[in-house]
């Protein structure tokens, strides 16, 4: 039996012990991670994050691949294109948030600039604020 053939309570047992959620079916992958974690579609109205069986993108974009075609059941086992626990944690996390992080918003750049900012002048320091807040919305 290869990978895909073969369920692990894995999966369960994670979403049970954290959501305390009962009569959950057993998952498990449907074939074989990438390497890294990325944006993909499941189904048409849901965009996740992390690692799939599939290709992920490192923005959300209208091009996501939709891998729930790779989705099945066999056995009473659901057996998903995903790694279930990775994605649950990246938007309990918000991973994805971070995945994407403008070069203002890394700590280094922000601790630089808290440590100049007494000696920066005000006019200065109003033009990194409208840098920073630039695309805010």
């Amino acid at each position: 039996m290869g990978i895909a053939e073969t369920p692990s309570l894995t999966f369960s047992a994670y979403l049970l012990e954290y959501y305390q959620c009962a009569d959950l079916p057993a998952f498990a992958l449907s074939g074989e991670l990438g390497d890294s974690a990325g944006f993909f579609r499941f189904g048409p109205d849901v965009i996740c994050y992390g690692q799939t069986v599939g290709k992920t993108y490192s923005t959300v974009n209208g091009h996501l691949v939709d891998i729930a075609e790779h989705a099945r059941v066999v056995n009473d086992h659901v057996l998903v294109p995903f790694d279930i626990t990775g994605v649950v944690d990246n938007l309990r996390y918000e991973t994805y948030a971070h995945s994407n992080e403008r070069w203002v918003e890394k700590s280094w750049v922000r601790g630089l600039y808290y440590r100049l900012r007494p000696a920066l002048p005000v006019a200065f320091r109003k033009h990194l604020q409208k840098l920073y807040l630039s695309g805010w919305d």
